[in-house]
C-alpha cells in the first residue's frame, strides 16, 4: 500500500497537468464552487456593459470612435478611479479609411485629458495575426519594472505548456500614448473552461502584466515600480502580495454567474440617465455583452460569462485576498495528502465483514472529499482532489483484493480441513457441526434419533482370529456402518470397538430422522448378512448385528479435555439407545425401537419401517425410573442359541401380534 501510494504520488509529480488529469481536476474543482455556493464582491469594482441596446442606439459593430471619446469623458467627469477598457481597438485592414481622422483624434484627446484609462493588446502566436512583430516603446514601458528569479531554475516563464507568443494585436499607437496598455490574454482549460488567468506573460526576455494586475495597481495609486514579479511565485502591488503557481498562473475565484458585479448600459452613461457619483472613486470596467459581439467562457456557474467580468472577478479576487491558493507548498501539501489517503485505507485490514467494509470504505472516499472541500471553502486552498481519491480507491482496491484472496485462502485450508473431517464427520453435516460447534462450543439443544449398533459375541469370536483379521473384519462393519447411515441423512457419532453410534436430525432439524433411522439400521443387517455370505467363503466367523434405537432430546457440543476434544451428542437419549442395544440380548431381538421411535415414524408415513416391529411388555431400563414402551424384531429362530427365545407374554400367548 505504501508502493501503491507512491506511486500515485509519482504520477501526480510528472502528470498531475497533463491534459487528463488537468480536466478530470478542473471538473472537481467546478463541483467544489457549486458545493461552496455562490460569493458577493466588493463594491469597488462596477462594469460598464456593451449591450444589443447600445449598438444598435449607437449605429452597429464597431463602435464609432466618438461614442468610446464621450464615455471616456462622462466616466471621467463622474470621478471614476480606473477605466479598464476591455476592446481591442484594432484598425481592420481598410477600415482606416472609412473612419475620419477626428473620430480617432476625438477619443486620442478622451484617452489623455481621462489620464486613468487602460487599453488592452493581446500576444498573438502565429505571425499573420499579428499587428505588431516587435513590442512597440510604449508597451514596452508598461512591463514589469521588478522581477526576481525564483530559486527554481526553469520555472516562471508564465505560459506552462503553452506556446511562447510571436506578435501582438494592439491598439494604434496614437492611443497607447495616452493610455496604459496590458495585456488581455486568456487561455482555455482541454475542456473548454476558463479557470486560470496569466497576471503575467513573457515576450522576449520581458514580462507584461495583465488588465487586471494594471487596474488594481492604479486603484491603489501605486507607481509600476511598486509593483514586483516574483518569478514562480507571485506578484506585490505593494503591501499585497498575490501567489501564483510555479507557472505564474493565478486561479480565478469565481463568485457566480454573470451579473454578480453592479452593471451599467453604455447608453445610459452616454445620455446621463446615472445619477452624478455612480462612478466616484471606483474601478470601471467596460466591455462588450452583445450577442456575436463580446467574449464569454464557461466558468463554474456559467456557460457564457462576459470577458469583462472575468477581469473584474480578479481585480477583486486581489484587492479582498480572495485568491485560490495554489503553489509550490499547496503541491508538497497535495503529496502529503495523497499518502495519508492511501494508507488510511489500512483501517479496513481487520474489516471481514463485507457490507461493514463497504460503508468504510465509502466513509474514506467521503473523508477525503469533505476534508478537501472545506479545505477550498474555509481556506480558499485548491487542494488536488483527483490523485488522493486515485490513491484511496487504488488502497481500498488493494485491501479488496486481499481480502479475497485471504478469504479465497481461508476457503481452500476450510474445504481441506472439511474434507479431512469428513472422513470422521458426515459430509452432509459436516459445514453444519463446524458453523454450530464455532458460533457454539457449548452444546446446543436438538430432537433427534440415536442408534447404537454392535456385533454379539465378536469378543469371544476375535479370540480365534489373529489381530490383522479382526481388523478386516471390523473395517467390513464399520464401511457397513457408514454406507447404510449416510445413505440415509445420519451422522455417525463413533465407532467403538465392534460397536457404533448414529444419530439422525443433527444438527438440522429432520421430521422424519425416525423414519431414516429404522431405515438404515434395516439396511445394515441387510449389509451384513452379504458379508457374512463373504466372511463364509473366506471360512471367517460370521456377525450378528443388534440395534437399539430412542427418540428424544440431545445436545450437540464438544466434549473433552483441553488439549483434546471432538463433536458429540450426549443426554439421556443417548444412555437409553445404548441400554436398548444391550437388551437386544436378553430379548433374542435383531433391533429394539423405544415407543417414541416408532410413533414418530408412523406419524411421517413410515408404515414400511416399522412393517415386523412387535411390541414388547414395558420395560425397566437400568438408571430410569419410569418403564419404557419398546418394539422389537426378533432374531430368526434359526440365529437362536440353546437357552431359545424369552418373549415377554402380554396375554394368553407369545408377542403381541405384529403391528
Amino acid at each position: 500500500m505504501l508502493a501503491a501510494a507512491a506511486l500515485v504520488a509519482l504520477v501526480y509529480a510528472v502528470w498531475h497537468d497533463a491534459g487528463l488529469f488537468r480536466t478530470v481536476e478542473g471538473q472537481f474543482l467546478d463541483w467544489r464552487f457549486q458545493l461552496r455556493g455562490e460569493r458577493e464582491p466588493g463594491t469597488e469594482t462596477v462594469i460598464v456593459e456593451i449591450d444589443d441596446a447600445s449598438v444598435a442606439a449607437l449605429g452597429g459593430w464597431p463602435l464609432p470612435r466618438e461614442s468610446l471619446a464621450a464615455m471616456v469623458g462622462a466616466l471621467s467627469a463622474d470621478g471614476a478611479k480606473v477605466i479598464a477598457i476591455d476592446l481591442l481597438l484594432v484598425d481592420a485592414p481598410g477600415s482606416r479609411g472609412r473612419r475620419s481622422i477626428s473620430s480617432d483624434r476625438a477619443l486620442a484627446t478622451a484617452l489623455s485629458r481621462a489620464g486613468n484609462v487602460i487599453l488592452p493588446f493581446a500576444f498573438t502566436f502565429d505571425t499573420a495575426e499579428a499587428n505588431y512583430r516587435q513590442v512597440p516603446a510604449e508597451i514596452g514601458e508598461a512591463a514589469y519594472k521588478v522581477v526576481r528569479q525564483n530559486a527554481v531554475l526553469g520555472r516562471g516563464l508564465g505560459l506552462g505548456d503553452e506556446p511562447r507568443p510571436t506578435g501582438l494585436l494592439a491598439p494604434a499607437k496614437r492611443f497607447l500614448r495616452p493610455a496604459f496598455p496590458a495585456q488581455v490574454n486568456v487561455f482555455l482549460e482541454p475542456d473548454g473552461a476558463l479557470r486560470l488567468a496569466n497576471p503575467a506573460l513573457s515576450f522576449g526576455e520581458r514580462y507584461f502584466p495583465s488588465l487586471s494586475i494594471e487596474a488594481l495597481r492604479m486603484f491603489l495609486d501605486l507607481p509600476p515600480s511598486s509593483v514586483a514579479l516574483h518569478l514562480g511565485e507571485g506578484i506585490s502591488i505593494g503591501d499585497l502580495f498575490v501567489p501564483t503557481d510555479s507557472d505564474l498562473r493565478l486561479p480565478v475565484n469565481y463568485y457566480g454567474p454573470e451579473g454578480k458585479f453592479k452593471h451599467y448600459v453604455l447608453t445610459d452613461v452616454l445620455e446621463g440617465r446615472l445619477p452624478p457619483g455612480t462612478f466616484t472613486g471606483r474601478i470601471v470596467m467596460v466591455g462588450a455583452t452583445a450577442l456575436g459581439v463580446g467574449d464569454a467562457f464557461s466558468t463554474p456557474f456559467s456557460q457564457r460569462l462576459p470577458g469583462v467580468e472575468h477581469f473584474a472577478t480578479l481585480v477583486d479576487n486581489m484587492l479582498h485576498e480572495r485568491v485560490l491558493r495554489r503553489g509550490d507548498w499547496t503541491f508538497a501539501l497535495d503529496l502529503l495528502v495523497i499518502f495519508a489517503c492511501g494508507l488510511a485505507s489500512l483501517i479496513l485490514l481487520p474489516i471481514r465483514a463485507p457490507l461493514i467494509g463497504v460503508g468504510v470504505s465509502l466513509a474514506l472516499v467521503a473523508a477525503c472529499v469533505v476534508g478537501n472541500l472545506a479545505a477550498f471553502s474555509a481556506a480558499a486552498l485548491w487542494l488536488n482532489l483527483t490523485f488522493p481519491l486515485m490513491a484511496t480507491l487504488l488502497s481500498i482496491g488493494i485491501i479488496a483484493v486481499r481480502s479475497h484472496l485471504t478469504v479465497h485462502e481461508e476457503h481452500r485450508v476450510a474445504e481441506g480441513e472439511r474434507a479431512e473431517l469428513a472422513r470422521f464427520v458426515s459430509p452432509l453435516v459436516t459445514s453444519q457441526l463446524s458453523q454450530e460447534v464455532r458460533t457454539n462450543p457449548e452444546g446446543q439443544g436438538h430432537h433427534a434419533t440415536v442408534v447404537f449398533a454392535d456385533l454379539k459375541d465378536f469378543t469371544a469370536l476375535s479370540e480365534n482370529l489373529s489381530p490383522g483379521e479382526t481388523m478386516t473384519i471390523l473395517r467390513r462393519f464399520h464401511r457397513a456402518v457408514e454406507r447404510s447411515v449416510l445413505s440415509n441423512s445420519g451422522t455417525i457419532d463413533k465407532f467403538v470397538g465392534d460397536g457404533a453410534m448414529a444419530v439422525f436430525g443433527v444438527p438440522n432439524s429432520d421430521p422424519a430422522a425416525a423414519v431414516n433411522a429404522l431405515r438404515a439400521v434395516r439396511q445394515l443387517i441387510a449389509e451384513v448378512d452379504g458379508l457374512n455370505d463373504e466372511l463364509d467363503r473366506q471360512h471367517l466367523p460370521m456377525l450378528d448385528v443388534r440395534a437399539g434405537l430412542h427418540f428424544g432430546p440431545v445436545t450437540l457440543g464438544v466434549l473433552g479435555g483441553s488439549r483434546q476434544s471432538q463433536v458429540a451428542v450426549a443426554g439421556d437419549t443417548v444412555n437409553i439407545a445404548s441400554r436398548l442395544e444391550s437388551l437386544t440380548r436378553n430379548e433374542n431381538a435383531k433391533i429394539i425401537a423405544s415407543d417414541a421411535v416408532i410413533e414418530s415414524a408412523r406419524a411421517m408415513g413410515g408404515d414400511a419401517v416399522v412393517k415386523g416391529f412387535m411390541e414388547l411388555p414395558m420395560q425397566t431400563i437400568r438408571g430410569r425410573r419410569r418403564p419404557l414402551g419398546v418394539w422389537a424384531i426378533p432374531e430368526p429362530r434359526s440365529n437362536r442359541g440353546a437357552r431359545g427365545p424369552r418373549p415377554r407374554l402380554v396375554g394368553p400367548g407369545a408377542y403381541t401380534k405384529e403391528r
